[in-house]
């Protein structure tokens, strides 16, 4: 028996991260929560975006990561210390902390 309107289609597919969340609790390990997306573009324009749900893993300061173009994908041969992670989301943050500060001081104009 045929599958009710069955076919084939062309396109092009991938996998992305749609949301990563840190949790960072006092006193305990943080955690890190990604959001996982299939994207699906048909050749004719469709897109169809399927959630596959969270991949969940507790945060390793010791980690050696392999740096990757996030233009391609592919490996530039550079790592980088999960400390140094760490260090530059804490500076970036604060970084942003420090701005909202500076405008919420300024008196109304």
């Amino acid at each position: 028996m045929a599958d009710y309107k069955q076919g084939t289609m062309n396109g092009t597919f991938w996998h992305r991260f749609a949301r990563i969340f840190i949790a960072n609790p006092r006193g305990a390990a943080a955690e890190v929560n990604c959001f996982e997306e299939k994207v699906l573009v048909l050749e004719d324009g469709t897109e169809s975006v399927t959630s596959l749900g969270p991949m969940k893993f507790i945060f390793d300061p010791q980690a050696t990561i392999a740096l990757l173009d996030p233009l391609t994908g592919d490996p530039t041969g550079a790592t980088i210390a999960g400390w140094e992670v760490h260090q530059a989301i804490f500076s970036y943050v604060m970084d942003e902390a420090k701005k909202r500060d500076q405008l919420l001081a300024s008196p109304p104009q």
